[in-house]
């Protein structure tokens, strides 16, 4: 399945190198995206910090239930092989859910960082569509060494 992931980012690599953006595969679905955007403009004009932050805490959980259609697969997928392979898990185990959590999470991590500094979203948007390519490369990489430590360590 992981071979499958890295084949797939490879091809957007290229697409996204040929500005064809629409042709990517591994993106969330252009409903679900939209549908996403209202949610943060609706709840983005909340003024009253109250009321604020319990409904970006709801946000955010809305969010993550529509990110699981797109990474949830994978994750809940490495978790059914690794327990196949190692009813009890071990410290091999343990490190790999670490390295994949660091990796899931480091992109998001820093892309928040950029904005609390002022950055406007736009500005971040249009960064990381010209890193598209770089981007979908190390993903593919990523998902190797991933599929190499899962391979060779459990």
């Amino acid at each position: 399945m992981g071979s499958v992931f890295i084949i797939l980012n490879i091809r957007d690599y290229f697409a996204a190198k040929n500005e064809e953006y629409n042709k990517i595969l591994l993106q969330l679905p252009e409903r679900l995206r939209k549908f996403d955007h209202n949610l943060i403009k609706t709840v983005s004009g909340i003024k009253n910090y109250k009321v604020f932050v319990p409904v970006c805490f709801i946000l955010g959980v809305l969010i993550a239930a529509g990110e699981f259609l797109c990474t949830g697969q994978i994750y809940l997928a490495t978790i059914v092989l690794m327990l196949q392979r190692s009813p009890y898990p071990d410290f091999n185990v343990a490190i790999s859910f670490v390295l994949y959590g660091i990796a899931f999470v480091l992109p998001l991590l820093i892309i928040t960082i950029i904005l609390s500094k002022g950055k406007a979203a736009f500005e971040v948007s249009e960064a990381v569509r010209e890193k598209m390519p770089l981007i979908k490369m190390i993903n593919a990489l990523f998902f190797l060494i991933f599929i190499t430590i899962i391979l060779f360590t459990i």
